[in-house]
């Protein structure tokens, strides 16, 4: 099919000046405009031993020290301990995080539409997106706090992408940077690329390159991993120690394995967490319609697979295949071969730890890749067929759509790109725009040949695509980043000033209530340890968990996370200061965060546009 280059803009010419371009964007984007500080540098602070923690809060043993071991900690902490500013590699880190997001997007945009500019547009296009979070663990794009999951997913994407843009060692290259990432989604990866290799027959070998990105980040991640081990006292490796051994009794007693008795007990705070949960003590209509929610963008999936079966080359055809064939792989493994007392026995006779492992890779976030291809894809294939020279009619409505599109993101930028992730009217309208483009590709494609022949060739709606086009471009890069720059300096202004009233190394921790942590990096912007919800904390001297979260009150599990953060809300409303005290009694702690709209019994020392900060004892 002859094609005729409608966007001809210089500058994306070249694919190197393409890349070029999206770092430098990247830099701006996420290191200044959209900058959010990132867990992986607050994991690195604590490896460093930077927040005095109580040696007993469970956030800092479980949910940090006992982390997975990766690169995204362990580089962080070598640029640290060497003297690198935090702020600064805050931003450069977020720059990074930003410039894998779009990067991978562009890569793959481009096997479908193979021109530099429209897979641009694509990348930036989805800046203002809000992901929906189908499959229990969210997407964020291209920066967010949350981010080790998501730098193992853009790479996964990103792998792939180059391979099918016919750059195989950089795709390898990519993996095993994964892998060191993010083990969990660089086995994922592997398994993509070697089904590939040996459904096409395709020979790979490993080059110098490859040997030298391997040994660099096994350095970092062994040495980061054996000195931080070095500077834990004895106090911590037996807590760490403890925890392992009573995660291996949880597991048990959360799975049914057979098992001596339990030394602990605990209830999980809410069953819908990461992986799956389908609450069938409701109505048969609500079962079904979580079941279809988990498996919509699958669903999309397999359409879009069998409507553009024709329009795919082999190549991208055998990708498409073997998704959808790990895509029921992992559905029946997580829900019915890892749900068989029998499987984890025989896996638990050979370690106890391998079904854990399992647990813990959280095998459905895989299903995540899913959704991401679904959208990338129609907008994509929209932009390969109006680069037909004889697609005057998807022209004509390409340039209608963006003008709608482009209208918008001038009356909706502010909203669109808040910084908190509440639905509005604004925001519905906003993602229904590019979702439609799926239903259009697919209706296009399909009566293309019947309506193409009766348009003929109109200068005049060529070059209203060409300006439509210009437009939309300009507003997705520089207008929209401009608005979010606006709407995070309006966010964080009185945040950061109010934490630095509270900023001490000598304050224990600091009790938050619930949507706070991830929200913001409060042990970044307030330099002190935090308790957060899902995680107790002991008393050093006695060892006795304290109430801080109304663990006694629950009686059983809540099924969505949200009722168990509105039940964490009314239990601190509720709470008296006397008993307030007792916390700084026990445990010297003295501040409280909450969000602006909670009102305790506490002296409100401060408040902002988002939170809430209570002083417990004057």
């Amino acid at each position: 099919m002859h094609q005729v280059n409608l966007i001809n803009l210089k500058p994306f010419n070249k694919e190197f000046n393409s890349i070029i371009f999206l770092i430098v964007f990247a830099i701006i984007y996420g290191g200044y405009l959209s900058y959010f500080p990132n867990e992986s540098i607050s994991f690195a602070k604590t490896y460093l031993n930077d927040y005095n923690f109580n040696k007993q809060n469970e956030f800092y043993l479980k949910g940090i020290l006992s982390s997975p071991i990766t690169a995204q900690i362990y580089i962080p902490y070598f640029f640290l301990k060497i003297g690198i500013n935090e702020e600064i590699l805050n931003r450069l880190w977020s720059a990074l995080t930003c410039f894998v997001s779009i990067i991978s997007f562009f890569y793959f945009s481009k096997t479908i539409t193979r021109n530099n500019f429209y897979s641009i547009l694509v990348s930036l296009i989805f800046l203002s997106h809000k992901f929906i979070n189908t499959h229990y663990y969210s997407i964020h794009y291209p920066v967010s706090f949350f981010y080790f999951g998501q730098m193992g997913m853009y790479m996964t994407l990103l792998s792939i992408s180059l391979l099918f843009n016919y750059k195989k060692d950089a795709s390898i290259s990519i993996l095993i940077i994964n892998f060191f990432c993010h083990a969990s989604w660089g086995i994922f990866n592997l398994i993509i690329l070697l089904l590939y290799f040996f459904l096409k027959k395709i020979h790979f070998k490993i080059n110098r390159l490859h040997f030298l990105i391997f040994f660099v980040f096994l350095f970092f991640t062994t040495w980061g991993h054996l000195d931080y081990k070095k500077n834990l006292d004895n106090q911590i490796q037996n807590s760490l120690q403890k925890i392992d051994r009573f995660q291996i009794s949880e597991f048990k007693e959360q799975k049914g394995i057979e098992f001596s008795k339990n030394e602990l007990i605990d209830k999980r705070a809410y069953l819908k967490s990461h992986n799956p949960f389908f609450d069938n003590t409701k109505s048969i209509k609500n079962f079904v319609l979580e079941i279809f929610k988990f498996l919509f963008f699958e669903i999309l999936l397999i359409v879009l697979f069998f409507t553009f079966k024709k329009f795919f080359n082999k190549d991208f055809t055998t990708l498409i295949k073997i998704l959808i064939f790990l895509t029921f792989s992992i559905l029946i493994f997580r829900f019915i071969i890892f749900e068989s007392y029998l499987f984890l026995n025989l896996i638990a006779s050979i370690n106890i730890k391998i079904p854990m492992l399992l647990d813990r890779m959280i095998i459905s976030r895989y299903l995540n890749l899913n959704s991401l291809i679904v959208l990338i894809l129609p907008l994509s294939i929209l932009f390969y067929f109006a680069s037909l020279e004889k697609s005057i009619l998807l022209r004509f409505f390409l340039s209608l759509y963006f003008f709608i599109f482009s209208i918008s993101l001038l009356f909706n930028s502010l909203i669109i790109s808040e910084h908190l992730p509440t639905i509005k009217v604004e925001k519905i309208i906003h993602n229904f725009l590019l979702y439609f483009t799926f239903p259009a590709a697919c209706v296009y494609f399909l009566i293309q040949s019947k309506v193409e022949k009766f348009f003929y060739q109109k200068n005049i709606i060529n070059n209203t695509y060409k300006i439509s086009l210009v437009i939309f471009f300009v507003l997705n890069l520089i207008y929209f980043p401009f608005a979010k720059s606006i709407t995070n300096k309006k966010f964080f202004s009185d945040i950061n000033s109010d934490l630095k009233k509270i900023a001490s190394k000598k304050n224990n921790e600091i009790i938050t209530s619930s949507y706070v942590h991830g929200y913001i990096d409060l042990m970044y912007l307030s330099k002190s340890p935090i308790v957060v919800p899902m995680f107790s904390i002991r008393n050093i001297d006695s060892g006795r968990q304290i109430n801080i979260y109304c663990e006694d009150e629950i009686n059983s599990p809540f099924i969505e996370s949200n009722d168990y953060f509105r039940f964490i809300e009314n239990c601190f409303e509720k709470r008296k200061k006397e008993k307030w005290l007792t916390y700084n009694k026990d445990l010297g702690l003295n501040y409280v965060v909450t969000r602006n709209y909670l009102k305790l019994d506490l002296d409100l020392i401060s408040s902002n546009n988002f939170i809430n900060i209570y002083k417990i004892k004057n």
